[in-house]
């Protein structure tokens, strides 16, 4: 039923109108971004579009992450920070985690045919229309064409997760008229607890990613100080990402950040009771 419904949305032309509204979107999302910047500031609000733009910094830092790991085990917090990513791991490693592994939920990649593909004179024509605008016209096409976007990428997905599900054990590639499906199988999950004492220090060393919020929360709570860890890190580089969203989007992100910095603050305060 839900590959029925699937053919019908390609054929249809809906896949298409899809990938061209995400073209657009990116070419309407640089030229407000060239805008901004020219004018040097780093968030701009158009209130009556409840849009906003901004540009952020983005850190990426190296890790002494031997050092590192040795100190978190010092605390008996390891286990409870760490990550293992799969495909870091040796294909030996894998196979000998194999069995403490649990599989996440497979997904469907389309590969569409040349015929779906968004003509790139098409495109230069919609950027050629869209330096005609002025910059809240801009906005505004970007509004409806994200709105649209959001509403045909959720159809999709919806039928793409429908569809793998109703799809026979075994089937791994399905053939349409305009291109392919094909079965992804993503990384499994591992639990560290359960591989802490199945791999090597330098196996954890190359394959382990600690999750910061959480060591965060164990520095508010006490067990060390916050200087103590950023000492295993150091500042590699720093870029800027451009993000054009809706105002309730940054608001919604806004307030999860002032909960998470409340909580980090709650605890603290009660570490600092206890001691």
């Amino acid at each position: 039923m839900y590959l029925d419904q699937l053919e019908r949305f390609i054929k249809e032309g809906n896949y298409k109108n899809l990938k061209r509204s995400e073209k657009k979107l990116a070419l309407l999302r640089n030229s407000v971004m060239n805008h901004q910047e020219s004018l040097g500031l780093k968030r701009m609000v158009w209130l009556e579009q409840r849009v906003v733009g901004t540009f952020c910094s983005v850190h990426t830092y190296e890790e002494d992450k031997r050092n590192l790991f040795d100190f978190l085990n010092s605390y008996g917090l390891l286990s409870l920070v760490l990550n293992i990513e799969w495909d870091k791991l040796l294909p030996e490693e894998q196979k000998k985690l194999e069995q403490l592994s649990t599989p996440k939920q497979s997904y469907l990649r389309f590969s569409p045919k040349k015929s779906l593909w968004i003509d790139a004179d098409e495109l230069r024509s919609f950027e050629a229309h869209v330096k005609q605008l002025d910059i809240i016209q801009q906005i505004e096409a970007w509004k409806r064409i994200r709105l649209f976007y959001d509403q045909e990428l959720q159809r999709w997905d919806a039928l793409r997760k429908g569809t793998v599900r109703e799809m026979k054990e075994g089937i791994q590639r399905v053939e349409l008229p305009f291109g392919s499906l094909n079965v992804v199988l993503p990384s499994p999950q591992l639990k560290i607890i359960d591989v802490l004492g199945q791999l090597s220090e330098d196996s954890l060393v190359r394959a382990g990613r600690i999750n910061y919020e959480l060591v965060m929360e164990y520095a508010a709570k006490g067990f060390f100080k916050k200087s103590e860890i950023e000492r295993f890190r150091q500042l590699k580089n720093i870029t800027n990402k451009y993000i054009l969203t809706k105002l309730e989007n940054e608001e919604r992100m806004h307030e999860i950040f002032y909960k998470k910095q409340l909580r980090l603050s709650r605890l603290s305060q009660e570490s600092l009771r206890k001691s």
